[in-house]
């Protein structure tokens, strides 16, 4: 579940949640107002892979383009298969989630942690049941 606040929300604005796959790779799942826009995989921060799968729900909260209001922003449901980002049988894995904001006073992401994107061992770990 990702939660995203944002008083003026655009068609750009985006959330990123990386799933580390070993030291130097990691699955890239970027999500927008429209739901899941791509699913990557990365191998010493190069793109090796695009990759299909998953859903998204979506729940805006707000008008989308209209600056002259106040949003509050917009939730997002994803359901991804394990097996997908590498997860079959882990019964942990590091996460980084970051922000690209695009509402007009110039673009920005946000990594949100203040770790590397490069170095997954700064990522904070998400225990599996």
């Amino acid at each position: 579940l990702i939660s995203r606040l944002d008083y003026y929300l655009t068609e750009g604005d985006t959330a990123t949640i990386c799933i580390a796959a070993g030291s130097t790779a990691d699955y890239r799942i970027e999500v927008g107002l429209d739901g899941i826009r791509s699913i990557d995989y990365y191998s010493g921060g190069a793109k090796k892979q695009s990759l299909t799968g998953g859903s998204a729900a979506v729940k805006v909260l707000g008008t989308v383009g209209n600056n002259e209001d106040k949003d509050e922003g917009y939730v997002v449901e994803l359901a991804i298969p394990k097996s997908l980002v590498g997860l079959s049988g882990a019964s942990s894995f590091k996460v980084r989630p970051a922000l690209s904001n695009t509402d007009g006073i110039g673009s920005t992401a946000d990594p949100l942690n203040g770790g590397s994107p490069l170095s997954p061992a700064q990522w904070p770990t998400v225990v599996l049941d």
